[in-house]
């Protein structure tokens, strides 16, 4: 897949930028950044932010932060169609992921464990390990996460 990308055949889906990005111990954000240095007001226009999909687009995170140097902290907006699964891999050891749910039921499973978030409730969990967001409610899911890299990321 990394050859096809690297040829311009193919663009990698969210899991496979996650997953080089795990590999190479980056945060997400490095391997789709445009290097810049961001000054000390920033305004991202909704339709200028950065936006991933799925392979089969039920699931979407756009970016909330200009994609500019390295960060120890992201903030997204995660959407997840009826009835969609989509599963996150582990990040690197240190990061925490801190969500909220303003819109939608939200089922997310972290290893074996499972918590149930309804509009307006809130999780701060450990993401270094496999978790999975699964829409149980009718209509999209919307959350916005903050994903905090720990010292092992940088």
């Amino acid at each position: 897949m990394v050859s096809q990308v690297e040829l311009g055949r193919s663009t990698p889906s969210i899991k496979v930028v996650w997953k080089v990005a795990r590999a190479l111990g980056l945060p997400f954000s490095a391997l789709i950044s445009d290097g810049e240095v961001a000054t000390c007001c920033v305004v991202v226009r909704q339709g200028d932010s950065r936006v991933l999909a799925s392979q089969d687009g039920k699931f979407r995170s756009r970016a909330l932060f200009p994609f500019t140097g390295f960060r120890s902290v992201e903030f997204y907006e995660l959407r997840l169609v009826e009835g969609a699964t989509e599963q996150a891999c582990a990040h690197n050891p240190g990061t925490v992921e801190n969500l909220v749910v303003p819109q939608g039921e939200l089922e997310l499973i972290i290893e074996r464990r499972s918590e149930h978030l309804s509009v307006g409730d809130s999780i701060i969990f450990n993401a270094d390990v496999g978790h999975s967001y699964i829409n149980r409610g009718h209509g999209h899911l919307v959350m916005y996460l903050v994903v905090s890299h720990g010292e092992h990321s940088q």
